[in-house]
């Protein structure tokens, strides 16, 4: 070989990334750390109507998924459609109205 010739192996492909289930314990332990000073942070920097507005709006979703046979994250265009649709024919908190579509 000479100088200018250069050795060149074929592509190197990364290692594909590890899986949540294969974390070693340690590892998990210091994510569920991260993920509760994250949920804290968040949950610290919202007004409590926020955050009561927040678990309303998730308890709506959660029950209209029940009751159409919507899996929760099954989030498109069309389930959104329908839920507002259903939202508008739920009670609102104030006797004759309804819920907002704003949910």
């Amino acid at each position: 070989m000479t100088d200018r010739q250069v050795t060149v192996s074929g592509p190197s492909h990364p290692a594909p990334p590890s899986r949540p289930e294969t974390y070693d314990a340690a590892t998990r332990a210091a994510l569920e750390h991260i993920d509760g000073q994250a949920v804290r942070v968040v949950a610290d920097g919202r007004p409590a109507n926020t955050r009561k507005g927040y678990a309303q709006d998730w308890a709506s979703w959660t029950t209209f998924c029940s009751e159409s046979g919507v899996p929760l994250l099954a989030l498109t265009p069309g389930t959104l459609v329908m839920f507002v649709e259903w939202l508008w024919g739920r009670p609102g908190w104030k006797k004759g109205t309804f819920t907002a579509p704003s949910t």
